[in-house]
C-alpha cells in the first residue's frame, strides 16, 4: 500500500519542506483588502509581513473546503497512491478536521484517515514528517495514525510574539488575556494546553521568553526532530539551532517562515520552535 501524507498550510511546513519530506499541502485561504488568498500560493510569507505592519486592517483567514480536501484526495488517489492520510490543526482553532472528515466519508474510512493533531504550527508538521517517513517505509495508513496518535503527546511547540493583539483580533484568545500581556516589552509565549491555544508565559524581554521556551523544553529529555519558524528574520529561527542539537540533542533541525495564515495570529517579530520528543523524552511534560 502507497499512502500520500496530507496537511493544510497552517501545519508550519513551508512549500521547501513539504517537497523535501514529501508532503501534501492543502491551502487555507486569506481574505484582505477585498482580496482571498490562498496561503503560500497566491500569497507568500516575504511579501505577507512586509505588508503586515503597516496594514490598516488585519487579514482574516478560513480553512480550506471540503471540494478542496476533495479534489486534493481524489488526484492523489487516481495516481500513484492507494490511500490518504490527513493531519489537520488542532479542531479547536479551525473546522479543517471537520471538512476532512466530509471526504473521508465520502471516499470511504478505508481509503482516506483524517487525524486531528491537536496542536498547531510546528508541532503538526513534525507529526506530518514521521507520518511520511512512515509511509515511504511502506506502511499503511491505520498503522501510521496509531503511531502519530501515540507520538501527539511528544510534540511541542511554543511560539514567542512581540504582542498578543493580532491573536486577540482573531478571536482565538480573550480580551482579557490579551491584556494581561500587553505591558511594556512582554514578549507573550503562547503553546497548546489540552488541544487549545493558551498563553504559557508573559516573560519580560525577547531573552526572557527564549529562557522560558529553553527551560521548558530542556527538562523534557532527548528529542528527535525540531523545527524552527519565523515571520520577520530567518536569524531568530537559526538561534535555536545550538539550544536543539546541544541541548536536546535532535539530530534533525529544520528551519521554515511561519505562513501567512499562521502570521496573520502571530504578528510581525515572532518567532518558535517546535520539539518532538523520543521515547526516552517525558511524554506530555510541558502541559
Amino acid at each position: 500500500m502507497t499512502v500520500a501524507v496530507v496537511v493544510d498550510s497552517s501545519s508550519g511546513i513551508s512549500p521547501a519542506l513539504a517537497a523535501a519530506w514529501g508532503v501534501h499541502v492543502v491551502p487555507l485561504y486569506i481574505e484582505w483588502d477585498g482580496v482571498t488568498y490562498r496561503d503560500q500560493v497566491d500569497l507568500m510569507p516575504g511579501d505577507f509581513y512586509q505588508r503586515l505592519p503597516a496594514a490598516d486592517r488585519q487579514p482574516t483567514t478560513s480553512a480550506p473546503t471540503p471540494a478542496d480536501f476533495l479534489g486534493v484526495s481524489r488526484r492523489l488517489l487516481d495516481g500513484e497512491y492507494d490511500e490518504v492520510l490527513i493531519l489537520t490543526v488542532s479542531s479547536s482553532l479551525s473546522i479543517s478536521y471537520e471538512s476532512a472528515g466530509l471526504v473521508a466519508r465520502e471516499l470511504g474510512g478505508e481509503r482516506v484517515t483524517v487525524i486531528d493533531t491537536r496542536t498547531g504550527a510546528g508541532a503538526h508538521a513534525l507529526l506530518a514528517a514521521e507520518a511520511a517517513e512512515l509511509a515511504a517505509s511502506g506502511q499503511p495508513a491505520a498503522e501510521i495514525a496509531a503511531t502519530v496518535d501515540r507520538l501527539r503527546e511528544r510534540a511541542e511547540v511554543f511560539i514567542i510574539m512581540n504582542t498578543l493583539s493580532y491573536l486577540r483580533k482573531s478571536g482565538r484568545i480573550s480580551t482579557a488575556k490579551a491584556a494581561a500581556g500587553a505591558a511594556l516589552n512582554m514578549n507573550p509565549v503562547v503553546g497548546f494546553r489540552d488541544g487549545s491555544l493558551d498563553v504559557m508565559a508573559r516573560p519580560s524581554g525577547g531573552r526572557r521568553a527564549r529562557r522560558f521556551v529553553e527551560e521548558r523544553l530542556a527538562a523534557l529529555g532527548p528529542a528527535t526532530r525540531a523545527l524552527a519558524m519565523y515571520t520577520s528574520s530567518v536569524d531568530d529561527a537559526m538561534a535555536w539551532q545550538g539550544f536543539v542539537q546541544d541541548r536536546l540533542g535532535a539530530p534533525r533541525f529544520d528551519v521554515g517562515p511561519l505562513s501567512p495564515v499562521v502570521g496573520s495570529t502571530c504578528g510581525p517579530g515572532a518567532h518558535g520552535l517546535a520539539v518532538l520528543w523520543g521515547a526516552d523524552g517525558r511524554d506530555g511534560a510541558a502541559r
